[in-house]
């Protein structure tokens, strides 16, 4: 399926993008006033957060079809931890400290190094 190493390093980012979307819905989900019976289960939020999840997952697993897990999973894990926090930021008026900030700031060089 897929022709190169560049296009599987598409999917990689791509995967990033959607389970990072996912995860920011599924704390809307986790947060909305529901029913102590359902929870959840019948928000509009944790459904699209779960096919988010799904696609995000066959995304980063067409991607291990060529790149190495040892290069692929650093990279997908630390993105996402970036993003959510960056997302959360954003859209949910979360504070981040200066370690927190300086943490992600030390996970985005460990990306630039793994791409290395």
């Amino acid at each position: 399926m897929i022709a190169n190493k560049t296009i599987a390093f598409v999917f990689l980012f791509l995967s990033v993008i959607v389970n990072g979307i996912g995860n920011f819905l599924l704390k809307g989900a986790a947060t909305e006033k529901v029913s102590k019976i359902t929870g959840p289960l019948l928000t509009k939020n944790f459904w699209i957060s779960v096919a988010l999840l799904c696609i995000g997952f066959f995304l980063y697993l067409t991607s291990l079809k060529k790149i190495e897990l040892s290069i692929a999973y650093p990279l997908a894990a630390s993105l996402t931890t970036a993003l959510v926090a960056i997302l959360a930021v954003i859209f949910l008026k979360e504070k981040l400290s200066f370690y927190q900030i300086l943490g992600i700031g030390l996970v985005l060089g460990g990306v630039w190094l793994i791409m290395k």
